[in-house]
């Protein structure tokens, strides 16, 4: 092999050795933009919320506040404005375990068509919730909150919005019935209850007597 193919194999072993050198390299590179993490990558005080929704499989809903939670598309519904503080309490303290910085496929976390999409409205300040794929290796949920960063979170938020519209029903509290002194009934016939003490042989007992017929009354 005379000089000149000597020549054209170790520079052609050199651009082979620079190959693999910059692959390397930019998989190490790769590599370290992966790693755990216990930030805390949100941080929201459910006083300062003025907007709440999301879309979950074929369901949406939207609650805003005006003083009290309203919901978007019936203001008389009655809103469980604890149920939304519950739901707001997965994002007072946001923390992950896990990040992947400047993540460039998103689709294969789950987080190109998201699972659950969660709008949180505070005034100029919004935010976009993505809940992904379930990690079953890690056992943690792929999130992203739009920062260009995807995140393993161990509390998944997802558990507490599947969820129907009655379970956002505020229920009316039922009063105790040692303080009912007198119920009424209305509809094609109107009753009146009323309760009496009535004391027999030094047992007091409670009991309720059916009066009358009480034309015109109404709950």
């Amino acid at each position: 092999m005379n000089r000149s193919k000597r020549l054209s194999v170790l520079l052609l072993v050199l651009v082979i050795f620079c190959v693999l050198t910059l692959g390397v390299s930019k998989y190490e590179e790769r590599k370290e933009k992966i790693k755990n993490s216990d930030e805390i990558i949100m941080e929201l005080n459910s006083e300062d919320v003025t907007e709440l929704s999301w879309e979950y499989e074929s369901k949406t809903f939207a609650f805003h506040k005006d003083e009290n939670w309203l919901y978007d598309e019936d203001e008389h519904f009655p809103v469980n404005e604890e149920k939304i503080d519950q739901l707001l309490k997965n994002f007072q303290s946001f923390g992950v375990s896990f990040v992947i910085e400047d993540a460039e496929d998103i689709s294969q976390y789950g987080l190109s068509d998201p699972l659950c999409t969660i709008h949180i409205g505070m005034g100029e300040e919004n935010y976009e919730i993505l809940l992904g794929n379930y990690s079953e290796m890690d056992e943690e949920r792929y999130v992203s909150i739009g920062d260009g960063n995807v995140y393993l979170v161990q509390d998944d938020p997802l558990d507490s919005f599947d969820i129907e519209l009655s379970d956002m029903i505020r229920q009316n509290e039922i009063p105790e019935m040692e303080s009912v002194t007198e119920i009424q009934f209305a509809g094609s016939e109107n009753y009146k209850a009323v309760y009496r003490r009535i004391i027999r042989f030094l047992i007091v007992r409670r009991t309720y007597i059916l009066l009358k017929k009480v034309p015109g009354s109404c709950l």
